[in-house]
C-alpha cells in the first residue's frame, strides 16, 4: 500500500540522515583539532 511504501521511505531516509550525521560528527573534533593545532 502507498502508506507502507511511504513510511519505508520515511524510515530509509532516516536511517541515512542519522547515519551521515554520526560520519560527519565523528570528523569535526579531527579537523577542528587539526586547524587550532596549525593555528
Amino acid at each position: 500500500t502507498p502508506t507502507l511504501l511511504t513510511w519505508g521511505g520515511v524510515a530509509g531516509t532516516g536511517v541515512i540522515w542519522v547515519t551521515d550525521w554520526k560520519l560527519v560528527l565523528q570528523y569535526v573534533p579531527y579537523i577542528g583539532g587539526k586547524y587550532k593545532t596549525e593555528d
